[in-house]
This record gives C-alpha cells, sequence and structure tokens, in this order.
C-alpha cells in the first residue's frame, strides 16, 4: 500500500468515524462557549461551570432520557470533548495575555 492510499484510508476513517466526530463536536462547541463567555466573565468559573453542568447533562440526563440510551462510554467520550475544547479555550485565552 503506498503513501497516498494510507493518507486517504486516514481521512476517510477520520471522517465516517462518529467518536471522532462526535468529540470534534462537543470539543469545538465548548471551546467557542468559554473563550466568548470568558471575555465576560472568569474564564476560570466558566470552564468549571462547563465542567460540572456537562457532567450532569452526559452521565445523568443522556442515561436516563435520551433515545436511544446512550453507554457510559459514549457519554465518557461527550463529556472528554467537552473538556478538552475548555481547555483549549483556556490555552487560546493564554496566548491573548488574559488568564
Amino acid at each position: 500500500m503506498n503513501i497516498n492510499q494510507r493518507i486517504a484510508d486516514f481521512v476517510n476513517w477520520w471522517n465516517n468515524n462518529p467518536t471522532v466526530r462526535s468529540l470534534n463536536i462537543h470539543g469545538w462547541f465548548a471551546c467557542v462557549l468559554v473563550y466568548h463567555l470568558g471575555q465576560h466573565l472568569s474564564v476560570w468559573r466558566v470552564a468549571g461551570v462547563l465542567a460540572a453542568v456537562t457532567a450532569v447533562k452526559e452521565f445523568y440526563w443522556d442515561k436516563h432520557f435520551e433515545a436511544p440510551r446512550q453507554a457510559f462510554k459514549d457519554s465518557l467520550v461527550d463529556w472528554a470533548g467537552y473538556l478538552l475544547g475548555a481547555g483549549l479555550a483556556l490555552a487560546f485565552t493564554a496566548c491573548d495575555g488574559r488568564l
């Protein structure tokens, strides 16, 4: 298998993997939310509230009320996406000199 085929296979896997897609969506949502709200409020408080609220949403709400029901792994991946996005927003804020 040549390098071009390997790259094409990786890009195809990346674009079609539901776990990667979920992690990206939740992460970028959290990044934008924390970064922009952090311009008006304490970015640390925004990130902390986001972590707490999304933990309840993922591990309680989705388990009991979402159809189809999510497995623990799915909730953990979604919550990890939120945390990675919040961490990325904190890094962007630090680069801006507002941390």
